[in-house]
């Protein structure tokens, strides 16, 4: 597998007076907003600076082969299509590798979070890329190394956006927001570790939902679950499981009060209930935390946010079960006027904000607990160069 960064760069957090003033403003602005602290900034990027630094990242981080967190951003880079990158400390990260160039294309523009498979590589989607300039899905290695592990086709499901989860199979299951086809509303693929790829559902458009950008959870049932964001009945989006082999079941149309636009990956506590959020709807209109009951397909609102525009409105990511047993997540669109939320949800229900994140910073990706009592999370536009960072919350 040829690595096609081979040169590293260690770039650490930008801690220069430059940083300091933006960081004491947003600090100042959560505290002025309801005396919560501001999230610790670990890294800002930076696509201008020296080096080949990343911009927007689009997905948060996840464990990597070397137990560090990993991530990507979308832009910049040696072929400004995007960045593989490794936090390294509470203040620095590692660029290890660049997406773009080469012949056949690697992936560009990556999306989502990135997966450890069980074969010790990285997994991940690209939005741009392959023979057909259709998306990939990208393999990388400890040392950076990035090679396709399969080209997505316009025939079978294009355009993959979302994390990939490996199932208790050792497939890679994953979706895409179009396809087959030109005109279609996306669909649900099986990559095998061994390169077999198979589309397992087609969507249905206005009836099952659509885009399916979102990634599948596997319950204790063994099924797969996963939402649309748009479409349904009431055209404010779905859930729907698969089984392994495809069949494909409609559970839920949102319609408002429960929630409506889900863009999450659902998550399943130890009762039993797999959870969720939704960008809009609930007693407010500004999104909320729902949950499904998987042996019935019932869905119950937990929780509704503030109205749209206000502080700590509009979840655009899911939740994360921590070590400490409560959930935790963000809220904060990359167009929103008012701050954003770090905020916990306990397993009585209970809802607090627990860190402020500054207005329009875009917190759309879920929450990676990188050790016990530390959240990392990235954004996709605000730090100090306005191209995106990555902060800690400490609990």
């Amino acid at each position: 597998m040829q690595n096609r960064h081979p040169t590293r760069r260690t770039v650490l957090a930008a801690t220069s007076l430059a940083l300091a003033p933006a960081l004491a403003r947003s600090r100042n602005a959560a505290s002025r907003a309801g005396g919560l602290a501001g999230v610790s900034v670990v890294h800002s990027f930076d696509p201008e600076g020296p080096g080949d630094d990343g911009a927007y990242p689009r997905g948060g981080l996840a464990a990597g082969p070397d137990g560090l967190p990993w991530g990507t951003a979308s832009v910049g880079g040696t072929h400004n299509f995007g960045v593989l990158y490794r936090v390294t400390s509470a203040t620095g990260i590692e660029i290890m590798a660049s997406f773009g160039g080469g012949s056949p294309a690697i992936g560009g523009d990556p999306r989502g979070e990135l997966v450890l498979a069980t074969d010790g590589f990285l997994y991940g989607s690209t939005f741009w890329g392959g023979s057909e300039s259709a998306g990939t899905v990208m393999r990388m290695d400890g040392a950076g190394g990035l090679s396709v592990a399969h080209a997505c086709l316009e025939a079978e499901g294009y355009e993959p956006v979302a994390a990939l989860l490996q199932a208790s199979d050792g497939a890679l299951y994953g979706t895409t927001q179009k396809g087959p086809s030109y005109d279609g509303y996306g669909t649900a693929f099986r990559l095998g570790l061994d390169g077999s790829f198979a589309t397992l559902h087609a969507f249905a458009g206005a009836h099952e939902g659509s885009p399916p950008a979102r990634p599948l959870t596997q319950a204790a049932d063994g099924l797969l679950y996963g939402v649309a964001q748009f479409g349904g009945r009431a055209r404010q989006g779905t859930i729907y499981r698969l089984s392994l082999a495809g069949d494909f079941e409609l559970l839920h149309t949102f319609r408002g009060p429960e929630g409506g636009a889900p863009a999450c990956r659902l998550v399943q506590a130890p009762d039993g209930w797999l959870y969720g959020t939704a960008v809009n709807g609930g007693a407010n209109g500004g999104g909320t935390i729902f949950r499904l009951w998987p042996a019935t397909g019932r869905v119950e609102r937990v929780h509704s946010f503030p109205a749209w525009g206000q502080p700590g409105s509009s979840p655009g990511a899911g939740l994360v079960l921590a070590s400490d047993g409560n959930f935790y997540g963000v809220t904060g669109l990359a167009f929103a006027s008012a701050p954003g939320r770090v905020y916990r949800l306990s397993p009585d229900g209970r809802v607090q904000a627990v860190a402020s994140i500054p207005a329009a910073w875009g917190a759309e990706a879920p929450l990676y607990e990188s050790e016990p009592g530390v959240l990392l999370g990235t954004t996709q536009t605000g730090g100090a160069f306005g191209s995106g960072c990555v902060f800690r919350v400490e609990l």
